[in-house]
């Protein structure tokens, strides 16, 4: 036993990594669309959303990035409204992963951002197209 201990290396904790909201995107490693569903005209989920918040929070687990979440909504209603209510909807995630695996995800590693309906990924003139526009994109990017 003490020839194992006399070979073996000592561990030493690992760094912690600090995050800043404020900090500039240097690189984005990863972007993808999920279909988290909210309740019309609100920042509330559906019960749908569950098992996509889930698959998200065990896929974002990536030590070292940030997390960027993009809200993003159909051109149905006020620009300006859009511009809130995606906003709140990427902070409703962001609240999510917090509350539910706050070791991994503390406020400052994951910030929000709100489009509005000012990037669409498809046609708003039909009702699958602004379904597909109702959306959330999270990013891990590197700020340090």
């Amino acid at each position: 036993l003490e020839a194992v201990l006399g070979k073996a290396q000592t561990v030493t904790a690992p760094d912690v990594v600090q995050y800043n909201e404020a900090a500039p995107v240097k690189q984005t490693f990863s972007k993808k669309s999920y279909t988290i569903e909210f309740n019309s005209g609100k920042s509330t989920f559906t019960p749908a959303a569950l098992p996509v918040l889930e698959e998200l929070l065990n896929q974002l687990s990536v030590a070292g990035l940030a997390v960027q979440i993009d809200g993003h909504t159909d051109s149905v209603g006020n620009p300006q409204s859009n511009i809130a209510l995606s906003k709140e909807r990427a902070e409703a995630v962001k609240a999510w992963l917090v509350a539910n695996a706050g070791s991994t995800f503390p406020e400052e590693r994951v910030r929000t951002r709100g489009y509005g309906d000012s990037v669409p990924i498809a046609d708003n003139k039909s009702p699958q197209g602004r379904a597909q526009n109702r959306r959330v994109e999270i990013k891990l990017v590197e700020t340090n």
